[in-house]
C-alpha cells in the first residue's frame, strides 16, 4: 500500500543520514524527514517503485544525505576542471564557502529554509573584519566572536553581497546537481545605498 511504502522509504533514508552522518542533531533529522515526506507523498504514484528501490534512490532527484562540506568539495572540483574560477576567484569562493559552513555547520541542503537563508545573511553583516590575521582572534571561531559582544571592524556591505553572491551560486550547483529542491538564498541581496 502507498502508507507502507512511504513508511519504507521514510525509514531507509533515515537510516543512510544516520549512517553518513552519525552526529546528526534531532532538529536536522526532523528537518530531513519533514522534506523527505513532502517530497513522498507529493511524488506521482508511477514513480512509486522508482523511489522504492534504495539504490534509485540514492540517485534520484533530490540526494540530501551529502553534508554541506562533502558537496563544497564537489563544488569546488566540479569547478577547477571546468576552469570555471581564476586563481584568485577560487579563493574567494573557498572563503564564502567555508564562511558558509562556519555559520551554519555542516547541515545537509534539505535543512536551508528560506529562514536559515535569512539568518545567514543577519550573520554575515555581524562577521569580523580581517578576521584570520587580526592577534586578538586567535583560538576563536566566528561565532565565538559575533557572540562575544565585543566591539570590533565588520565586513563591509560590498563583501557581504559578494559572499551572497558565491553561497548563491553554489546552491543553485547543488539545485542542478540534485542534491537541494530549490535555492533558499536565491535573489537574496544587501540593499543598495543612496549615496556614495
Amino acid at each position: 500500500s502507498p502508507a507502507t511504502f512511504w513508511a519504507s522509504s521514510l525509514a531507509w533514508r533515515i537510516d543512510s543520514a544516520l549512517a553518513d552522518n552519525p552526529k546528526l542533531s534531532p532538529d536536522s533529522l526532523r528537518a530531513l524527514c519533514f522534506y523527505w515526506t513532502t517530497a513522498l507523498t507529493s511524488a506521482p504514484t508511477h514513480q512509486a517503485n522508482i523511489i522504492h528501490s534504495p539504490s534509485a534512490a540514492a540517485t534520484g532527484p533530490c540526494r540530501t544525505s551529502t553534508p554541506l562540506k562533502q558537496l563544497v568539495t564537489l563544488y569546488l572540483k566540479d569547478g577547477a576542471s571546468s576552469g570555471l574560477w581564476r586563481e584568485s576567484s577560487e579563493r574567494e569562493v573557498i572563503r564564502s564557502l567555508n564562511l558558509l559552513i562556519e555559520l551554519m555547520g555542516d547541515v545537509y541542503p534539505a535543512t536551508l529554509s528560506r529562514e536559515e537563508a535569512r539568518k545567514i545573511k543577519e550573520q554575515l553583516f555581524l562577521c569580523p573584519r580581517y578576521f584570520a590575521l587580526k592577534p586578538e582572534f586567535a583560538g576563536k571561531t566566528i561565532i565565538d566572536v559575533i557572540h562575544s559582544g565585543a566591539s570590533y571592524e565588520r565586513i563591509t556591505p560590498t563583501t557581504v553581497q559578494n559572499v551572497l553572491r558565491r553561497i548563491t551560486a553554489f546552491l543553485n550547483w547543488c539545485v542542478t546537481e540534485g542534491y537541494l529542491a530549490s535555492n533558499p538564498m536565491q535573489g537574496m541581496k544587501v540593499p543598495k545605498g543612496s549615496g556614495k
